[in-house]
């Protein structure tokens, strides 16, 4: 059963589940960085990402990463315009 999340703007919550691809790329023009065609900036899906999926909030990021300023960023832009949601998926028998 894999963990999931997804995250919803906040100024548009009306809008939905902003596919993760988009996120990256606003992500990166706010940085100042040229997206990359494989990875996400900072790998801030694999990292970020997964403590959504488990349940975390973006304050327990802050104190699990509290001496990392670079992915704290990530968190607090991320945090400034997103809301998150986590579930399980349990799949169909059969």
């Amino acid at each position: 059963m894999p963990n999931c999340f997804s995250l919803t703007r906040k100024a548009a919550p009306e809008a939905g589940r902003v596919r993760f691809d988009i996120i990256d790329n606003e992500l990166c023009a706010a940085f100042g960085v040229v997206p990359d065609e494989i990875r996400y900036y900072l790998g801030w899906y694999d990292s970020i990402g997964q403590m959504l999926a488990i349940g975390k909030s973006f304050a327990d990021m802050r104190v699990i990463w509290a001496g990392d300023t670079e992915i704290l960023k990530v968190v607090d832009w991320l945090d400034e315009h997103f809301t998150s949601d986590a579930w399980y998926w349990h799949g169909y028998g059969g």
